[in-house]
Parts: C-alpha cells; sequence; structure tokens
C-alpha cells in the first residue's frame, strides 16, 4: 500500500506514526511532554471560556454556562468556586487538566500530528482516511499546494478551537486537517460515491461531506448549550478543519507561498 501512496501523504503518515510511537513509548516520568506540547489547550483569551476559578493559587477554566459534574449535576458558575472548595478530588482534576497556562502556541501545529494514546483507532482511521484521500488531491494540487492546504487546515483549525471551542478538554489529533481533505475532496469530485464502512451503498460526495459537517455543527450546538451528546470526541475540532478548508480556496492567492510554482 504504501508504495502506492504519493511523497507529501507518505511522510505525513510517517510522521504521525513515529511521533505516536514515540509518545507511547515514553517513560511515564516523561508523559508530561504529550499533555504540555502536543495536547491543544485552551488559552486564556479563548473567547468560551472564563479562567476566574482558583485551585491551590492556579486560575482555572471554567465553562461561561456553568460546570457539568459526571453524574449530570450542573453546576451554576456563580457556585463553580464553591464546590471546587468543598471537593478536594475535584479541584485537583480541574487544576491538572484545566489550568489557564497550560496553552503553549506551539500546541497549534503540534496537536495536529499527535493522537489519542489510549485509542489507537484515533490514527488508523485518520491515517486510513488520508491515505485514502490524499494521493489523488496530492495529484491534481501539486505536492506543494497540498501540503500546504494540509498545514493550513490543521493550522487554522488549531487557531478556531483555541477561541471558539466550547469544550475545555485537551484536543489531539490530524482529524481537522483529515476533515479538511474530505472537503477539497467532495469540491474536487462531488459525484464521486463515499460510504461508511460495512454499508452496502455510498452516497455522492457532496452530500456525503456536507451532512457530516452538519452532524459535527449539531454537536458543537449542543455543547455550547451545555449538553455533552458528543462523547469524547473533538467536534469542533472537525468542523473547524472542514471551514479551514473551504477558507483556504478563497484566499489562497492572498498567502505568499508561490503556490503557482508547484
Amino acid at each position: 500500500m504504501m508504495n502506492q501512496l504519493t511523497p507529501i501523504v507518505k511522510n505525513l503518515i510517517l510522521l504521525n506514526v513515529v511521533i505516536f510511537a514515540a509518545m507511547w513509548l515514553l517513560p511515564d516520568q516523561y508523559k508530561f511532554v504529550y499533555n504540555d506540547y502536543f495536547s491543544l489547550h485552551k488559552p486564556s483569551f479563548s473567547l468560551v471560556h472564563d479562567a476566574s476559578v482558583q485551585v491551590d493559587g492556579v486560575k482555572c477554566f471554567v465553562p461561561k454556562q456553568g460546570l457539568e459534574l459526571t453524574d449530570g449535576t450542573m453546576i451554576p458558575h456563580d457556585q463553580i468556586q464553591a464546590t471546587l472548595d468543598a471537593s478536594p478530588k475535584l479541584a485537583q482534576q480541574y487544576k491538572g487538566v484545566f489550568r489557564a497556562d497550560s496553552f503553549k502556541p506551539l500546541q497549534i501545529i503540534t496537536h495536529f500530528f499527535s493522537h489519542s494514546l489510549t485509542f489507537i483507532f484515533h490514527i488508523l482511521f485518520n491515517m486510513m482516511v488520508l491515505a485514502s484521500f490524499g494521493p489523488i488531491l496530492e495529484t491534481i494540487m501539486g505536492p506543494k499546494r497540498f501540503l500546504a492546504f494540509y498545514l493550513f487546515c490543521g493550522v487554522m483549525g488549531g487557531v478556531l478551537i483555541s477561541l471558539l471551542d466550547p469544550s475545555l478538554a485537551p484536543v489531539v489529533g490530524a482529524s481537522g486537517a483529515i476533515f479538511g481533505v474530505m472537503v477539497a475532496f467532495a469540491m474536487y469530485f462531488p459525484k464521486q460515491k463515499l460510504s461508511i464502512m460495512f454499508l452496502p451503498f455510498g452516497f455522492e460526495a457532496r452530500w456525503f461531506v456536507p451532512a457530516i459537517g452538519i452532524m459535527s455543527a449539531v454537536f458543537v450546538i449542543l455543547q455550547y448549550l451545555g449538553i455533552d451528546a458528543g462523547g469524547p470526541i473533538s467536534h469542533f475540532g472537525h468542523l473547524a478543519g472542514m471551514i479551514s478548508a473551504i477558507l483556504f480556496f478563497y484566499i489562497e492567492k492572498y498567502l505568499p507561498l508561490g503556490l503557482n510554482n508547484r
């Protein structure tokens, strides 16, 4: 299969696999490297979170609509500080995951070259999609333009996540760039039929890809409303990658990338 891959796609896959293996093999005392540098945390200038809670002197993010506990209880925003003060275990969990100083600008780039270390299907699915759609796009767009497109979707998706993601959880994975690749495929091959695994029928790309975008948007809206119905998946990251792909084709002529010289 690797012999059928185009150069940029092959190297992107290898880079993702190497980083995944390196992070997975890290000794426990160095796992902070994965959390601090290969996971995208929300910055203090996030537009949808409030870093007003103090846990042992550390400023931590809380959702502006309130805090939902694991049992489904919703704590109003003005009661979150008292709740954390009364629950040392919950407070320590918050301090470790949602601290407002965990964001580093490098994470905007590194997060989409890393994947979940506990769910191997995360990287397998992303790399499978890249291997399926990437080579034909690289052939049509040219290696330089395709690489610029992929990186643009990943970086711009990271910026949008940093500013607007309603989830407090850190984000990892190439999904934003991968969903951008799917958008590009639908733009170049709108009538090509795509299907979900194990289904005997398919849908044209011009309907299949927007449908995925609509589903992601629904989950994002629910998250904004304080309803976490999408599970431990960055639906906003998916949507951000798709938006970034569309944006790329509108503004690429203004980018100083020399893409006319492929």
